[in-house]
């Protein structure tokens, strides 16, 4: 589950001053399959995500939207705390971690055809106390209109986070929908 909102002004600058929040966590109970059996790693908001950012956004351009601001991440755990440990503090496992650093998001979205629409956008997250770490969710879609009333979904998503996994994460996902317009 991924919640997104962004408050910007208008100043008539090129850029304009934002605040966002992003909340990011499992919706359904999560597996390592490493070992011989399923191990849990993670629940609904077990853990759970929420970065406050404050920058300026470019959305002059008609199809492109970025962003570059300070932010804060906070992490809450309740049973798996491997996510928001302190590895300094070894006698006390924390269920509370909070980072502050960089974090910049752009968005693309692109009529390829008349039928057929792309969606990107790209979130990227540094610490202040490892410049050389980020983290990176690239999401994209692609919608293309069948006829009035099915469309074809082709969904590719890439996360990178160390903390969380030394190896990228990938998701393909392929949907064929109908769609109906009530109103």
């Amino acid at each position: 589950m991924l919640f997104e909102n962004v408050l910007t002004y208008n100043i008539g600058w090129a850029t304009d001053p934002f605040f966002s929040n992003m909340i990011i966590s499992t919706v359904a109970e999560g597996f390592s399959y490493s070992s011989t059996a399923p191990v849990p790693i993670a629940n609904f908001f077990d853990p759970g995500y929420v970065t406050q950012s404050v920058g300026f956004e470019c959305g002059k351009l008609k199809n492109l939207t970025t962003r570059l601001g300070i932010a804060t991440q906070e992490i809450f755990a309740n049973k798996y705390r491997q996510y928001t440990d302190n590895p300094a503090t070894p006698n006390k496992v924390e269920a509370f971690k909070l980072e502050t650093g960089l974090e910049s998001v752009t968005q693309v979205r692109l009529q390829i055809a008349d039928n057929v629409l792309l969606t990107t956008g790209l979130r990227l997250f540094t610490r202040f106390n490892d410049l050389t770490v980020w983290d990176v969710r690239w999401d994209n879609l692609i919608v293309a209109k069948v006829n009035s009333f099915i469309n074809v979904n082709f969904t590719y998503d890439l996360v990178y986070q160390k903390d969380q996994s030394l190896t990228t994460q990938m998701k393909e996902g392929l949907q064929v929908g109908l769609t109906y317009s009530i109103f």
